[in-house]
């Protein structure tokens, strides 16, 4: 496999189970019944959790963007180590994208978010011949 997509498959696997805390945290400030259900009021959330579910929706975001990308690459046997490092880059950014939006650390997730979109186009570039 290459290194596109073993980070096209770390970042798919990551995504999948960004969910998992804030679930819990949802669990743990209304109650499993109360949680499973449909409740009017969805604010009931710690901060933390409400920014890590915004986080997740941005990372679903992303990686329908850079998913592709990958794949055309693969399927047109572009890869390169520009692709290949961008693809680690695109990973490792979101990981810290999170980071950065769930604690609220200020400017991180914003320079993270432009690392991933760099990568990405840096990617969508090799793909055009640029």
């Amino acid at each position: 496999m290459t290194t596109e997509l073993t980070y096209l498959t770390y970042t798919a696997i990551y995504t999948g189970v960004m969910w998992l805390p804030y679930i819990l945290n949802l669990i743990l400030v209304r109650g499993l019944m109360k949680a499973i259900s449909y409740p009017d009021d969805r604010s009931v959330m710690t901060d933390w959790a409400t920014r890590l579910r915004m986080a997740h929706t941005n990372n679903i975001e992303t990686l329908m963007v850079f998913a592709p990308l990958v794949i055309v690459a693969h399927l047109t046997e572009i890869n390169t180590p520009a692709t290949a490092s961008a693809s680690m880059v695109f990973f490792f950014s979101r990981i810290v994208h999170n980071v950065g939006y769930t604690f609220a650390i200020p400017g991180l997730r914003t320079v993270a978010f432009f690392a991933s979109v760099g990568a990405y186009l840096t990617i969508g570039l090799a793909l055009l011949g640029l």
